[in-house]
């Protein structure tokens, strides 16, 4: 272990070449220290490259919510020695008087504060499950989400037997299979987190020579179906130039199996693009496609006052 009890040297330094002459964008974007001149001291800005940074680093945030956490520091007897034990862990040194009273308003004003932080369940474009195209209403409905991750594929169950219910239904990041019939068609939801007007573009493939092909068809939440393709053993083009949508708007891409289910592999990748955008906005199924998100839990009070002294040049800099 470099740094276990094994280690000759109890402490260990980084020391960095300074090309005075071409500084690298990190340092400067950190405030950092001219090199052409004699410092005597660093100065005390924060810069808001810096507190953008800290403020929304995952790795920042889980190790202020883990520091707010401790035992030693959840069991303190009042507020004031929390802050004290804080700044001994982080700055090697007490508070002072007026460092303590700016915690403790910190504290009492956050808790009354509307929680800002990030959401309980990541919000995602993309959403993956199976249901069913309603010929009455050509609405998707009965849209259930797959809820196992494994081999780089959503699925409905752990285990999943050829002779299921389902059959072979799954989806990857362009591939997929259908399941048994109609109602176990693979969806691939997209969420609408803007209001414009999208283009669709995209090659939805079956190689297989037997088999009866698959049907792919772009089901909008508020319109029904806008498109519907076959495919059996080719290559088709799937676009549409003009797809109107507003915020909360689903589109479905479902694929179903058609009559039977044998040799059903397909390949679609569609990719979203927002028109007239000076952004470029882009969704593309593969790119954006991932298993389960962690649920990530918004810092409390004392986390958040944690992530502040993370923060601080005291901590991020050491002279």
């Amino acid at each position: 272990e470099i740094f276990g009890a094994e280690s000759p040297a109890p402490r260990r330094s980084l020391y960095g070449f300074v090309d005075r002459q071409n500084l690298p964008g990190l340092l400067r974007a950190f405030d950092f220290a001219s090199p052409d001149s004699t410092s005597a001291a660093r100065f005390q800005t924060t810069v808001p490259q810096q507190a953008l940074y800290f403020m929304n680093s995952e790795a920042e945030i889980e190790l202020a919510r883990t520091l707010a956490n401790r035992t030693d520091l959840s069991s303190a007897r009042s507020g004031a020695e929390r802050i004290r034990s804080l700044y001994e862990l982080l700055f090697q040194r007490p508070p002072s008087a007026d460092e303590i009273e700016l915690g403790l308003h910190f504290i009492t004003f956050d808790a009354h504060e509307p929680n800002t932080g990030p959401s309980p369940t990541p919000s995602a474009a993309w959403s993956y499950g199976w249901g069913r195209v309603d010929d009455s209403t050509h609405h998707v409905v009965d849209f259930t989400r797959f809820t196992v991750f494994r081999e780089d594929a959503w699925r409905p169950e752990e285990k999943q037997p050829a002779d299921g219910p389902r059959g072979f239904l799954q989806l990857q990041k362009a591939n997929g299979h259908p399941g048994r019939d109609q109602n176990s068609a693979v969806i691939r939801r997209w969420t609408a987190s803007v209001s414009g007007i999208l283009r669709l573009s995209g090659k939805l493939k079956h190689e297989q020579n037997s088999g009866d092909g698959v049907r792919a068809r772009v089901v909008s939440s508020r319109t029904g179906v806008l498109q519907e393709w076959i495919a059996q053993n080719t290559k088709i083009d799937t676009r549409l130039d003009e797809i109107v949508v507003r915020v909360g708007d689903t589109l479905d891409f479902v694929v179903d199996c058609r009559s039977t289910d044998n040799s059903d592999t397909f390949q679609w990748n569609p990719s979203l693009v927002l028109r007239d955008d000076p952004a470029g906005r882009m969704w593309r199924a593969d790119a954006d496609f991932s298993g389960p998100k962690p649920i990530r839990l918004a810092l409390d009070s004392w986390g958040r006052y944690a992530q502040v002294l993370l923060a601080a040049n005291e901590f991020v800099f050491v002279d």
